[in-house]
């Protein structure tokens, strides 16, 4: 695994936010883990999953949620978009 996509730095205190475009519920997954990972890597306790999702699509088991995975609690936030009209 290689580094997470922002790391956001607030009066010495870090932020880890991961983002990723919706393509599987597999992939879906994989990113929260990613996350945990470059948490606990860092000894962060929360960090923020961003998912980019078609308007179209309506997957049950994705859904804007706050959950903890091994220890880090994941807040993870949907986006939704429009292809044609890029949002």
């Amino acid at each position: 695994m290689g580094n997470c996509d922002l790391i956001i730095n607030v009066k010495g205190i870090e932020y880890l936010i991961e983002t990723k475009k919706f393509y599987s519920l597999k992939r879906f997954k994989e990113g929260k883990t990613q996350l945990t990972y470059y948490c606990s890597r860092r000894n962060i306790d929360e960090g923020v999953y961003i998912v980019f999702i078609e308007n179209h699509l309506d997957i049950e088991d994705v859904e804007e949620a706050k959950e903890t995975i091994d220890g880090v609690s994941i807040n993870t936030y949907l986006i939704r978009y429009d292809e044609e009209t890029d949002f």
